[in-house]
């Protein structure tokens, strides 16, 4: 629960990988770990990276000054995407988005998802064809997958 001292282990290691000239103006793909929502408030475990986590990356990402920044992932298809995230953790996106006037927006890269109401996999909910798919050189720096295109 020490969120300044997340902050800053996250932005040190940031900093030591990443420097201004790698982000100004730049629009940056942030890939959490989305996996699913808790299937009750209380779980003790979630297939989630956690919200402080990504909002204390977030922070320092946007210190950077990219020109916009993307938070995306695809969880399971029987995700509830409206439970996915809290809205205290929306509410913080768009503080910091206001604050650093830098663009944020979170996005479902699912391709197929379930409804519940009618019991079924729903196909194409973004068709192939929204995609550019390419291959990218990476490499992984303490616990963070750095991408050069």
């Amino acid at each position: 629960n020490d969120e300044p001292a997340l902050f800053d282990t996250v932005n040190n290691i940031l900093r030591k990988n990443l420097s201004l000239n790698d982000v100004r103006g730049k629009r940056i793909l942030f890939k959490p770990n989305w996996v699913t929502h808790n299937q009750k408030p209380d779980d003790p475990i979630c297939l989630c990276t956690h919200e402080k986590f990504i909002i204390a990356a977030l922070k320092a990402i946007l210190l950077l000054q990219p020109k916009s920044v993307l938070i995306a992932d695809a969880p399971i298809n029987l995700c509830d995407w409206d439970r996915l995230l809290s809205s205290e953790f929306l509410s913080s996106v768009d503080n910091l988005s206001s604050e650093y006037k830098i663009p944020i927006t979170i996005q479902d890269f699912r391709r197929a998802t379930f409804s519940r109401e009618k019991n079924e996999v729903v196909e194409n909910v973004r068709p192939i064809e929204d995609y550019i798919i390419f291959q990218v050189h990476s490499r992984k720096v303490s616990g963070f997958q750095i991408i050069h295109s």
